[in-house]
């Protein structure tokens, strides 16, 4: 056989051989497999990816970010729904500025559930960043009522997308009620 056929050959081979050996490496990464190997052959996880986007453990509920205002007499607004997720069109493949904002929102509801379940002293979750964030996105960027002088918000789960489970939210967080720094608008009748 001829040497250049030979080293045609040679690098097929090799080219094969270490796209299936990256192949397995990745499935095996998938699978939780074969932690330990990975990690000595990739210890930056910068070869070896890992798309378990959903994972280890899948939200199974949504999260709902809920507030109302307490007005100048001390009464309370109704709850409403911050509508954080917008309704999805064709264009948002190529070109969806609000996404960040959706991200953050889930992001810090998501770290909101995790300080909630370990520290169950408000006080000291009214220091948290994602506590924090909440409030100022809620006391900011929220519509509130004309003669509202504070602000409280509070996080629901629901259902999610299925449709057969009970819609019945398990509130599992609710904010002291914030001063919004305002002078309530006067009421012209």
């Amino acid at each position: 056989m001829n040497p250049d056929r030979w080293l045609t050959l040679a690098r097929r081979v090799a080219l094969y051989g270490a796209l299936s050996t990256w192949l397995s490496l990745t499935l095996l990464e998938q699978l939780q497999k074969g932690a330990k190997i990975n990690r000595r052959l990739d210890p930056l996880n910068a070869l070896i990816p890992n798309w378990r986007f959903f994972g280890p453990q899948p939200a199974m509920h949504d999260c709902h970010l809920l507030y109302r205002d307490e007005l100048a007499g001390g009464e309370m607004t109704d709850w409403r729904e911050v509508e954080v997720v917008e309704e999805r069109r064709t264009s948002h493949m190529l070109w969806h500025p609000n996404r960040r904002r959706e991200k953050v929102i889930f992001d810090v509801t998501e770290e909101m559930k995790a300080y909630a379940r370990r520290e169950q002293e408000l006080r000291k979750l009214q220091v948290t960043v994602p506590y924090l964030v909440l409030l100022s996105y809620v006391t900011h960027h929220c519509e509130h009522h004309p003669q509202a002088r504070g602000t409280q918000f509070l996080l629901a789960n629901g259902p999610g997308y299925d449709e057969q489970e009970e819609a019945d939210p398990l509130l599992f967080f609710a904010s002291d009620v914030h001063d919004l720094g305002r002078e309530p608008h006067a009421v012209h009748v």
